[in-house]
């Protein structure tokens, strides 16, 4: 399939991006959506989030015909349209950044034939999720860069040179050779009454010695032994990780063109009847021989917590390596 990238520089002349945080509008006539095409987008789009308590999709999708994608919708930061026509030349996917509002992730299928629409939207599924998936956390990235603690981030680049960008009210917790802890605590209210938000970004450095460290096995092991650090609420109470109802994966990417492991799953509270998800990074530092774990894991018992662990993995995926 044709996959493209058009970033026109007229960015000064746009507006803002609209619509809300996991948002993506699909632009496809109401037969397309209630055919197979539609299960298919949904599919893609509103596929289960992994590593969540309740199940919760990646993406919520909100369908509208081509004749309704006027300038109210059309500045909206995901877009995903879809184009039959049997007069179209070239077929295939293309996405565009700021097509119509500046930060706007603009994803296109065109095809001569609904069966061919179908088969392009199949083949880049992946693609298509990872696109709106990025320019998400792209989004989160800017902002805390913007408005991050700026005197916290200071300090974690002084002890594990990395630069990194927490979002605004983390504080660090503890800061000390090998290992560090940043908190954000908050609450908003639900049902009459407020309730916790609890996200945490946790920093470990331990010595390199061979690539068998990666394996998934002795990644467990090692992220539990950085759990263990992090106190619960009641005595002999502490955080680990949760093998039975949701088991860790993991998956290879690259950071700063590193080889890196990120892995997501569940946290539970030992001793205590807490939890959450999760998600993680494990790479060796470039410029010295340690490899760098990071971990996010929220804790909000009352609340959908997608946009949470959105918020912790944008944090972790901020990462480059000091000059």
């Amino acid at each position: 399939m044709l996959i493209g990238c058009d970033n026109a520089d007229r960015n000064s002349y746009l507006p803002g991006y609209s619509g809300q945080v996991g948002e993506v509008v699909v632009v496809c006539s109401k037969q397309s959506w209630q055919g197979a095409l539609g299960d298919e987008i949904r599919n893609v789009i509103s596929q289960p989030q992994y590593g969540l308590p309740q199940e919760e999709a990646k993406f919520s999708a909100i369908q509208v015909n081509n004749a309704n994608f006027n300038r109210v919708l059309n500045t909206h930061r995901n877009v995903f349209n879809v184009i039959i026509n049997d007069s179209i030349k070239t077929e295939g996917l293309k996405f565009k950044k700021n097509k119509y509002a500046k930060g706007q992730m603009f994803v296109e299928v065109k095809a001569k034939t609904y069966e061919n629409a179908l088969k392009i939207t199949k083949e880049n599924n992946n693609g298509i999720v990872s696109l709106f998936e990025r320019a998400e956390l792209n989004r989160i990235i800017a902002r805390n860069k913007k408005l991050g603690p700026k005197a916290e981030n200071k300090k974690i680049e002084e002890q594990f040179g990395v630069d990194l960008f927490l979002q605004k009210d983390f504080e660090l917790r503890v800061i000390k050779p090998g290992f560090a802890w940043a908190r954000l605590e908050r609450e908003r209210p639900v049902g009459g009454y407020q309730h916790q938000i609890d996200q945490n970004i946790i920093i470990s450095e331990t010595d390199y010695t061979d690539r068998t460290q990666f394996l998934d096995s002795l990644l467990n092991r090692q992220r539990d032994d950085i759990f263990k650090k992090i106190p619960g609420p009641t005595e002999n109470s502490f955080v680990t990780t949760d093998y039975e109802f949701v088991p860790p994966i993991y998956r290879e990417i690259e950071i700063e063109k590193t080889y890196t492991k990120q892995v997501n799953g569940l946290w539970k509270m030992e001793n205590n009847f807490m939890g959450g998800p999760f998600v993680g990074v494990s790479f060796v530092h470039p410029k010295k021989d340690k490899i760098i774990n990071i971990y996010g894991f929220v804790f909000a018992p009352q609340f959908n917590k997608r946009e949470y662990l959105r918020e912790l993995e944008a944090i972790i995926r901020s990462i480059s390596f000091t000059k």
